[in-house]
């Protein structure tokens, strides 16, 4: 809302300025030279002005929208890469489980078989 009012009160001041400024100038551009009132020159100068800006908003919105999207196929590939790795890892966990249950297994084995055996006093 500032914004808008800000720019309405920079166009009315532009238009008071150029109208009170009305009176014919000579312009020379480049191999051009013509003469046209002075309110012309303003307006176009301030058109030129908004048109330039534009553009460069145009630009400065394109590439953040192509950063963004950049960024978000990032988080996607990366999203998918943890996945993977959160099922490796719960894999992993699973055969060392595994690994250390035979392994108790094994050694409780063994244990009940040495005390069944009797020991010589």
């Amino acid at each position: 809302m500032a914004y808008l009012v800000l720019m309405l009160i920079v166009s009315v001041a532009v238009a008071l300025f150029a109208v009170q400024n009305a009176m014919v100038v000579d312009v020379s551009f480049m191999a051009w030279k013509f003469s046209t009132s002075l309110v012309m020159v303003i307006l176009l100068s301030v058109l030129s002005g908004i048109i330039i800006t534009l553009f460069w908003l145009l630009k400065m919105k394109t590439q953040t929208y192509l950063q963004i999207k950049k960024l978000k196929d990032q988080l996607v590939e990366l999203e998918s890469k943890n996945s993977k790795l959160k099922e490796e890892n719960d894999m992993l966990m699973h055969v060392q489980k595994q690994k250390l249950e035979a392994a108790q297994g094994i050694n409780n084995t063994q244990n009940s078989e040495n005390s069944d055996k009797p020991t010589l006093a």
